[in-house]
């Protein structure tokens, strides 16, 4: 499903912008885009209630990105290291960005995720690997739930 997906978006960028001084950038992302973003949409696992499992909406109609923080990373069971996109699978993200730079896709865009509460429908879902500051320069300690300042 992925696959189509992809070309079908594809083929309707480069047909937006087809005469147009963009039509080369658009080409360019697309080739780069082919090579970064990891498939991983076969495997993910999604258990939320099918109703929300069955939804869908059209990705050319998106108009924002939702960045989360995973606040913590996992290694893979397997493999027993960090950055492991198998560690990831059941994340409710359209795309994951792993600390090694990896990026990794759970969910294709057409599929609803339900994340950022309201917003959903025009969103697609990003979250980031790891534990980042907030803007106070304080970090999410997991042991009482609470920010703390690392100075």
């Amino acid at each position: 499903m992925l696959l189509l997906e992809r070309v079908l978006l594809e083929r309707d960028s480069l047909n937006r912008s087809l005469g147009t001084n963009d039509y080369n950038d658009v080409v360019s992302v697309i080739s780069v885009a082919k090579t970064k973003v990891e498939d991983w949409t076969s495997r993910a696992v999604n258990t939320k209630p099918k109703y929300i499992l069955d939804s869908y909406r059209d990705p050319r109609k998106l108009t924002a990105f939702v960045l989360h923080q995973m606040a913590f990373k996992r290694k893979g069971r397997d493999s027993g290291k960090f950055s492991d996109p198998s560690a990831y699978l059941s994340t409710g993200a359209h795309f994951c960005i792993l600390l090694d730079g990896r990026i990794i896709q759970l969910h294709p865009l057409s599929r609803m995720i339900w994340h950022g509460n309201c917003i959903s429908p025009r969103s697609v879902a990003v979250e980031f690997e790891g534990n980042f500051p907030n803007i106070k320069g304080r970090w999410w300690k997991e042991k009482n739930t609470t920010f703390v300042n690392k100075d």
